[in-house]
Order: structure tokens, then C-alpha cells, then sequence
């Protein structure tokens, strides 16, 4: 009987053990994968089928790790992949998968800011823009929301809808960047 105990902890130990360093492992050993990707990538001059296979590796690394820091890169790689591919449907598809208390989102939406992709679908884009502006409650992720909505109204030609927008981004003064911005424009 105690032989068996024995083996018992044997056996669990090690998984017992990993379970706790498992992410850390997990993580460095993609964040490594990630810099091989990236010199992959920049010798062939970003060509557009590696960049595919690597966004398709890092969303799904993303989707078993959100909360992890090499997790959340990874999503962000593969996002300016997918814009740089014109993947204007795996981009939305990546979107949806991200919590919307995530501090994912400040990057994810520099990103849709300096890309004209997603802007293609007016429609579609709105509703993203508006459900965002919905559900995002940090300050500072909830600028860059609101940011982009005030873009997206320019090109409508809404002059007092930008002006209201950008005072909601003065009055949170979450972000340097985009507060500046909005003080430029009033």
C-alpha cells in the first residue's frame, strides 16, 4: 500500500509542478518561436503565405493563453499580420475573441487607427466601433474607441459629432496621445 502512495506522488508531482511554472515554460519557449518568426519573416521580406501561417499560429497560441503577456503579443502580431494581408475577416474574427476588459485593446485599436482595412465595411465597421464603445470601460482603451469613432464621423463630414467626441476624450484625459489630438482639433 505504501509503494502505491508512493508512485502516486511520483507520478502527480511532476504534473502538480508543472501545472505552476507550465505558462512560464510555455511562454518563453513561444516568445522564442515568436523572434524566430519575426527574423523568418523580415528575410523574406514579409512575404505574405509566411505571414498567414505565423498570424494563424499566434491567434490560436492567443487563444489558449489571453491572460498571458506573450499571449496577448502574439494577438497583436498576428493582427498587423492579418492587416498587412488585407485579412480584413480574420482580423473581426480575433476582435470578437478579446475581452473587452482587456488591455489588449489600446493596441489592437492603434492598430485599426493606422490601417484603412476595416474601414472598407462602413457598416460593419460601425457596429464594431459602437459595440466597443458599449462594452470597453477602461479610460484609457475607451479613448482609442472613441477616437476612432470620431475618424470614422470626419469622413462623414458630422463636424459636431466629432466636436462632442473629442471633448468626451478631453474630459477622461486617459491617454497623452489622443487627448493632444483632441485639443488639436477643437
Amino acid at each position: 500500500m505504501r509503494a502505491h502512495f508512493l508512485l502516486a506522488i511520483l507520478l502527480f508531482l511532476p504534473n502538480f509542478l508543472f501545472a505552476q511554472s507550465g505558462e512560464i515554460v510555455t511562454d518563453s519557449a513561444f516568445a522564442a518561436y515568436m523572434d524566430s518568426a519575426d527574423a523568418h519573416l523580415e528575410q523574406t521580406q514579409y512575404y505574405s503565405r509566411l505571414q498567414t501561417k505565423y498570424a494563424r499560429e499566434f491567434y490560436h497560441y492567443f487563444l489558449k493563453n489571453p491572460d498571458s503577456e506573450i499571449g496577448k503579443e502574439a494577438m497583436l502580431d498576428a493582427f498587423i499580420m492579418w492587416i498587412n494581408t488585407g485579412n480584413r475577416e480574420k482580423c473581426y474574427e480575433a476582435m470578437g475573441q478579446i475581452d473587452y476588459d482587456s488591455d489588449l485593446w489600446y493596441d489592437i485599436l492603434r492598430q485599426v487607427g493606422s490601417s484603412n482595412l476595416l474601414e472598407s465595411d462602413r457598416d460593419k465597421y460601425h457596429s464594431l466601433l459602437t459595440k466597443l464603445e458599449l462594452n470597453i470601460t477602461d479610460p484609457k482603451n475607451k479613448t482609442a474607441v472613441l477616437y476612432l469613432i470620431s475618424k470614422y464621423f470626419m469622413r462623414e463630414g458630422s463636424r459636431e459629432k466629432v466636436k462632442s467626441i473629442f471633448r468626451d476624450i478631453i474630459e477622461l484625459n486617459a491617454d497623452d496621445y489622443y487627448t493632444k489630438i483632441a485639443r488639436e482639433h477643437l
